[in-house]
């Protein structure tokens, strides 16, 4: 989970990569109050105080998905964004992808969606949610066999 919590209304993007084989991101919304307790019981998207977009890629193909607490839905999934070069070990082909995350707070949403070369936004899926917590909601992410990072806007 990161440090800086996110405004009432705010947008921010995250790209994430995997090479040729098997990786996992789980780019995740969630309150900073949920504690280390209730994190061991349960994963982002798995609980109330947590929202994810789940990025799957392996040999079998992509599969993406949101869930919170426990509703899972399969949205449509981001097309490759930029490039694609050679993995860490030098190998094989790494593919990136970008996301972005739109957090209203007062209007109650949290939308997820994908972000093109020319970054045209497409929706991947919107939650509508009241966030009853009055605690600073955070960017959360879960990486396996991938890497992530936070995109610096214009």
């Amino acid at each position: 989970m990161c440090r800086e919590s996110v405004c009432e209304r705010c947008y921010w993007e995250a790209e994430w990569s995997v090479s040729q084989g098997w990786g996992r991101v789980h780019i995740a919304v969630t309150y900073k109050a949920q504690n280390k307790a209730a994190a061991q019981h349960a994963a982002f998207g798995q609980n109330k105080t947590s929202w994810i977009l789940e990025c799957d890629y392996g040999d079998g193909g992509q599969s993406y998905s949101v869930c919170h607490y426990y509703r899972t839905h399969t949205p449509a999934p981001p097309s490759p964004y930029r490039r694609a070069g050679a993995g860490a070990d030098g190998e094989g082909v790494c593919v990136y992808y970008r996301v972005g995350v739109c957090v209203d707070r007062p209007a109650g949403t949290l939308s997820f969606y994908s972000v093109s070369d020319s970054d045209t936004l497409t929706l991947l899926h919107t939650f509508h949610t009241h966030f009853t917590e009055h605690t600073p909601l955070c960017p959360g992410f879960h990486v396996y066999d991938s890497s992530v990072s936070l995109c610096q806007l214009e």
